[in-house]
Protein backbone atom coordinates (compact mmCIF):
# COMPACT_ATOMS: atom_id res chain seq x y z
CA UNK A 1 0.00 0.00 0.00
CA UNK A 2 1.36 3.41 -0.98
CA UNK A 3 1.80 6.38 1.33
CA UNK A 4 -1.04 8.47 -0.09
CA UNK A 5 -3.32 5.43 -0.03
CA UNK A 6 -2.45 4.93 3.64
CA UNK A 7 -3.27 8.59 4.18
CA UNK A 8 -6.61 8.18 2.39
CA UNK A 9 -7.46 5.35 4.77
CA UNK A 10 -6.49 7.53 7.72
CA UNK A 11 -8.55 10.45 6.42
CA UNK A 12 -11.52 8.13 5.96
CA UNK A 13 -11.44 7.42 9.68
CA UNK A 14 -10.40 10.91 10.69
CA UNK A 15 -13.33 12.60 8.95
CA UNK A 16 -15.74 10.52 11.03
CA UNK A 17 -14.66 12.60 14.02
CA UNK A 18 -16.47 15.60 12.51
CA UNK A 19 -20.12 16.50 12.06
CA UNK A 20 -21.85 16.24 8.67
CA UNK A 21 -21.56 19.99 8.20
CA UNK A 22 -17.84 19.94 9.03
CA UNK A 23 -16.99 16.98 6.81
CA UNK A 24 -17.31 19.02 3.61
CA UNK A 25 -14.60 21.35 4.94
CA UNK A 26 -12.12 18.55 5.65
CA UNK A 27 -8.76 19.09 3.96
CA UNK A 28 -6.71 16.14 2.79
CA UNK A 29 -2.98 16.57 2.32
CA UNK A 30 0.32 14.70 2.15
CA UNK A 31 2.73 14.11 -0.73
CA UNK A 32 2.14 16.70 -3.44
CA UNK A 33 1.65 15.15 -6.89
CA UNK A 34 3.64 16.59 -9.79
CA UNK A 35 2.35 17.44 -13.25
CA UNK A 36 5.31 15.64 -14.86
CA UNK A 37 3.95 12.33 -13.57
CA UNK A 38 1.53 12.39 -16.51
CA UNK A 39 4.20 12.06 -19.20
CA UNK A 40 7.14 10.29 -17.59
CA UNK A 41 8.20 7.51 -15.27
CA UNK A 42 8.20 9.92 -12.34
CA UNK A 43 6.51 8.41 -9.28
CA UNK A 44 6.03 10.75 -6.32
CA UNK A 45 6.16 7.99 -3.72
CA UNK A 46 9.31 6.40 -5.13
CA UNK A 47 10.92 9.84 -5.32
CA UNK A 48 9.95 10.55 -1.72
CA UNK A 49 11.14 7.19 -0.42
CA UNK A 50 14.55 7.59 -2.06
CA UNK A 51 15.03 11.32 -1.34
CA UNK A 52 17.88 12.00 1.12
CA UNK A 53 15.92 15.00 2.45
CA UNK A 54 12.20 14.36 2.98
CA UNK A 55 10.89 17.86 3.61
CA UNK A 56 7.46 18.42 5.15
CA UNK A 57 5.86 21.82 5.70
CA UNK A 58 3.52 21.85 8.69
CA UNK A 59 1.06 24.63 7.89
CA UNK A 60 -1.98 26.15 9.63
CA UNK A 61 -5.21 25.54 7.71
CA UNK A 62 -6.38 25.66 4.12
CA UNK A 63 -7.62 29.09 3.05
CA UNK A 64 -10.71 29.59 0.84
CA UNK A 65 -13.35 26.84 0.68
CA UNK A 66 -14.27 27.88 -2.86
CA UNK A 67 -11.23 26.28 -4.52
CA UNK A 68 -12.54 23.37 -6.56
CA UNK A 69 -10.93 21.72 -9.55
CA UNK A 70 -13.46 19.35 -11.09
CA UNK A 71 -12.27 15.87 -10.16
CA UNK A 72 -9.27 16.92 -8.11
CA UNK A 73 -11.03 19.10 -5.52
CA UNK A 74 -8.12 21.46 -5.02
CA UNK A 75 -9.80 23.16 -2.10
CA UNK A 76 -9.93 19.97 -0.06
CA UNK A 77 -6.81 18.08 -1.15
CA UNK A 78 -3.45 19.82 -1.14
CA UNK A 79 -1.87 16.86 -2.89
CA UNK A 80 -3.33 18.18 -6.14
CA UNK A 81 -1.91 21.70 -5.88
CA UNK A 82 0.35 21.19 -8.89
CA UNK A 83 -1.23 18.57 -11.15
CA UNK A 84 -4.80 19.86 -11.67
CA UNK A 85 -6.24 21.62 -14.71
CA UNK A 86 -7.42 24.81 -13.01
CA UNK A 87 -5.74 28.18 -13.38
CA UNK A 88 -4.92 27.98 -9.68
CA UNK A 89 -2.89 24.81 -10.24
CA UNK A 90 -1.14 26.25 -13.27
CA UNK A 91 -0.23 29.39 -11.34
CA UNK A 92 1.03 27.25 -8.46
CA UNK A 93 3.39 25.51 -10.87
CA UNK A 94 4.63 28.95 -11.94
CA UNK A 95 5.14 29.82 -8.21
CA UNK A 96 2.89 32.86 -8.48
CA UNK A 97 1.95 34.47 -5.19
CA UNK A 98 3.83 35.06 -1.93
CA UNK A 99 2.73 31.86 -0.19
CA UNK A 100 3.65 29.49 -3.04
CA UNK A 101 6.89 31.27 -3.86
CA UNK A 102 8.14 31.06 -0.29
CA UNK A 103 7.35 27.37 -0.02
CA UNK A 104 9.25 26.90 -3.29
CA UNK A 105 12.22 28.98 -2.12
CA UNK A 106 12.50 27.12 1.17
CA UNK A 107 12.22 23.78 -0.61
CA UNK A 108 15.03 24.77 -2.99
CA UNK A 109 17.36 25.94 -0.22
CA UNK A 110 16.71 22.99 2.09
CA UNK A 111 16.96 20.47 -0.75
CA UNK A 112 20.20 21.64 -2.33
CA UNK A 113 22.30 23.48 0.26
CA UNK A 114 25.47 21.67 1.31
CA UNK A 115 28.84 22.96 2.52
CA UNK A 116 30.11 22.32 -1.01
CA UNK A 117 27.08 23.92 -2.65
CA UNK A 118 26.83 27.04 -0.53
CA UNK A 119 23.74 28.55 -2.13
CA UNK A 120 22.09 31.55 -0.51
CA UNK A 121 18.98 33.64 -0.93
CA UNK A 122 20.49 36.74 -2.48
CA UNK A 123 22.64 35.10 -5.18
CA UNK A 124 20.78 31.90 -5.97
CA UNK A 125 17.12 32.42 -5.07
CA UNK A 126 16.12 36.07 -5.24
CA UNK A 127 14.85 36.83 -8.77
CA UNK A 128 15.93 33.32 -9.87
CA UNK A 129 12.43 31.99 -10.36
CA UNK A 130 13.29 29.40 -13.00
CA UNK A 131 15.67 27.30 -10.91
CA UNK A 132 13.35 27.55 -7.90
CA UNK A 133 10.35 26.66 -10.06
CA UNK A 134 12.12 23.66 -11.57
CA UNK A 135 12.89 22.36 -8.09
CA UNK A 136 9.33 22.95 -6.91
CA UNK A 137 7.92 20.97 -9.81
CA UNK A 138 10.28 18.00 -9.50
CA UNK A 139 11.59 17.56 -5.94
CA UNK A 140 9.15 15.65 -3.69
CA UNK A 141 7.74 17.43 -0.64
CA UNK A 142 4.78 17.11 1.70
CA UNK A 143 2.23 19.66 2.87
CA UNK A 144 0.26 19.03 6.05
CA UNK A 145 -2.38 21.30 7.54
CA UNK A 146 -2.41 21.31 11.35
CA UNK A 147 -6.11 22.22 11.38
CA UNK A 148 -7.93 19.96 8.97
CA UNK A 149 -11.09 22.04 8.51
CA UNK A 150 -10.80 24.70 5.79
CA UNK A 151 -10.67 28.22 7.21
CA UNK A 152 -10.25 31.78 6.07
CA UNK A 153 -7.25 34.04 5.47
CA UNK A 154 -6.25 34.21 9.13
CA UNK A 155 -6.38 32.13 12.29
CA UNK A 156 -5.30 32.93 15.84
CA UNK A 157 -2.75 30.81 17.66
CA UNK A 158 -5.42 30.05 20.27
CA UNK A 159 -7.84 28.59 17.71
CA UNK A 160 -5.04 26.67 16.00
CA UNK A 161 -3.80 25.24 19.30
CA UNK A 162 -7.32 24.07 20.13
CA UNK A 163 -7.65 22.33 16.76
CA UNK A 164 -4.24 20.67 17.15
CA UNK A 165 -5.12 19.47 20.63
CA UNK A 166 -8.36 17.94 19.31
CA UNK A 167 -6.59 16.09 16.49
CA UNK A 168 -3.16 15.54 18.04
CA UNK A 169 -3.24 11.73 17.81
CA UNK A 170 -4.57 11.68 14.23
CA UNK A 171 -1.97 14.25 13.23
CA UNK A 172 0.72 12.10 14.78
CA UNK A 173 -0.50 9.12 12.74
CA UNK A 174 -0.27 11.18 9.56
CA UNK A 175 3.30 12.23 10.28
CA UNK A 176 4.27 8.65 11.09
CA UNK A 177 2.93 7.53 7.71
CA UNK A 178 4.89 10.22 5.87
CA UNK A 179 8.10 9.82 7.91
CA UNK A 180 9.75 13.14 6.98
CA UNK A 181 13.29 13.83 8.15
CA UNK A 182 12.97 17.62 7.90
CA UNK A 183 9.88 19.24 9.39
CA UNK A 184 9.41 22.96 8.78
CA UNK A 185 6.97 24.24 11.40
CA UNK A 186 5.28 27.35 10.02
CA UNK A 187 4.31 28.88 13.35
CA UNK A 188 4.57 28.53 17.13
CA UNK A 189 1.64 26.12 17.69
CA UNK A 190 3.04 23.67 15.13
CA UNK A 191 6.55 23.88 16.59
CA UNK A 192 5.23 23.35 20.11
CA UNK A 193 3.16 20.38 18.94
CA UNK A 194 6.13 18.64 17.32
CA UNK A 195 8.32 19.17 20.37
CA UNK A 196 5.69 18.50 23.01
CA UNK A 197 3.52 15.77 21.43
CA UNK A 198 5.15 14.18 18.39
CA UNK A 199 8.49 13.96 20.21
CA UNK A 200 7.03 13.74 23.69
CA UNK A 201 9.55 12.50 26.26
CA UNK A 202 12.35 12.63 23.66
CA UNK A 203 15.04 15.25 24.24
CA UNK A 204 16.65 16.69 21.12
CA UNK A 205 20.37 15.98 20.85
CA UNK A 206 20.99 19.41 19.35
CA UNK A 207 18.99 22.59 19.93
CA UNK A 208 19.72 25.90 18.25
CA UNK A 209 17.98 29.00 19.55
CA UNK A 210 19.61 32.38 19.08
CA UNK A 211 19.14 35.63 17.16
CA UNK A 212 20.04 35.67 13.49
CA UNK A 213 23.79 36.33 13.58
CA UNK A 214 24.37 37.99 10.21
CA UNK A 215 22.26 41.09 10.85
CA UNK A 216 21.95 42.44 14.38
CA UNK A 217 19.27 44.90 13.25
CA UNK A 218 16.97 42.02 12.26
CA UNK A 219 15.17 40.71 15.33
CA UNK A 220 14.69 37.12 14.23
CA UNK A 221 15.39 34.03 16.30
CA UNK A 222 16.82 30.94 14.62
CA UNK A 223 15.23 27.85 16.18
CA UNK A 224 16.02 24.24 15.28
CA UNK A 225 16.05 20.87 17.03
CA UNK A 226 17.71 17.66 15.89
CA UNK A 227 16.55 14.26 17.13
CA UNK A 228 19.22 11.66 16.34
CA UNK A 229 17.03 8.76 17.51
CA UNK A 230 14.63 9.50 14.66
CA UNK A 231 17.07 11.29 12.37
CA UNK A 232 14.67 14.23 12.17
CA UNK A 233 15.42 17.95 11.96
CA UNK A 234 12.68 20.31 13.18
CA UNK A 235 12.91 23.96 12.10
CA UNK A 236 10.82 26.90 13.29
CA UNK A 237 9.65 29.07 10.42
CA UNK A 238 7.44 32.06 9.83
CA UNK A 239 4.26 31.21 7.99
CA UNK A 240 4.77 31.55 4.20
CA UNK A 241 2.07 34.23 4.04
CA UNK A 242 3.84 36.40 6.66
CA UNK A 243 4.55 39.93 5.45
CA UNK A 244 8.23 39.85 6.40
CA UNK A 245 10.77 40.18 3.61
CA UNK A 246 11.47 37.02 1.61
CA UNK A 247 15.13 36.92 2.61
CA UNK A 248 14.22 37.05 6.32
CA UNK A 249 11.77 34.17 5.96
CA UNK A 250 14.37 32.09 4.12
CA UNK A 251 17.33 32.93 6.36
CA UNK A 252 15.35 32.12 9.52
CA UNK A 253 15.11 28.55 8.19
CA UNK A 254 18.36 28.15 6.28
CA UNK A 255 20.71 29.75 8.83
CA UNK A 256 20.19 27.20 11.66
CA UNK A 257 20.10 24.37 9.10
CA UNK A 258 23.55 25.40 7.86
CA UNK A 259 24.74 25.66 11.46
CA UNK A 260 23.49 22.14 12.18
CA UNK A 261 25.56 20.68 9.36
CA UNK A 262 28.61 22.94 9.57
CA UNK A 263 29.04 23.05 13.34
CA UNK A 264 27.60 19.75 14.56
CA UNK A 265 28.81 17.25 11.99
CA UNK A 266 25.37 16.16 10.84
CA UNK A 267 25.49 14.73 7.32
CA UNK A 268 22.51 15.03 4.99
CA UNK A 269 22.99 14.29 1.30
CA UNK A 270 21.54 16.82 -1.13
CA UNK A 271 18.39 16.04 -3.10
CA UNK A 272 20.30 16.64 -6.34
Amino acid sequence: MGINQELDNLFGEWIKDYSEHEKQKFCRDGLVYKRLEENSDYDIEEEWNTAPRKILFLLKDQNDPGQTDKENQVGSDLRHWLDGDSEICKNNCKIKGRFIKRIAQLLYLLSYWTPDNNINFEKHVSRKDKIVRDCFNSVPFALVESKKLIGTSSISDEVLEKAIEQDKERLKEELEILKPNIIVCCGNPQYNYIKGVYFKDITPDISINHPYKNDISTKVNCMLDYYSEKGVTVIHSFHPSDRKANWITCEKVLSPFKELINNHGIELKSNR
